[in-house]
């Protein structure tokens, strides 16, 4: 996946969705529309078959490897709020301290 791929997807599921529910969308236990349940449930909204092919390009995103570098995007990403750029940066963070020998 090159970089113009990643920030499409990053666009197709949103950097905020990205960023917030990351652990639920790399945890692949979960379906897909379980995901996009949750995510429609935490955000006071209701469920429809659209979120759940939202969840597609996250979960590419991660599988492909390029989850770190999508969450270093979204913690340069100057739209979202400081919270969710630092949170980005740590799980970033996490990621790459995860991968050390």
């Amino acid at each position: 996946m090159d970089d113009p791929e990643l920030d499409q997807k990053l666009r197709s599921i949103g950097k905020k969705c990205f960023v917030t529910f990351f652990g639920e969308l790399s945890d692949f236990e979960l379906s897909n529309e379980a995901v996009a349940r949750y995510i429609a449930e935490d955000w006071g909204r209701d469920y429809n078959a659209a979120l759940t092919r939202r969840v597609y390009p996250a979960r590419n995103i991660i599988k492909a490897g390029r989850a770190e570098d999508a969450l270093i995007v979204c913690s340069k990403s100057p739209k979202l709020s400081d919270h969710i750029r630092e949170r980005a940066n740590s799980l970033a963070a996490y990621l790459r301290a995860s991968r050390l020998p």
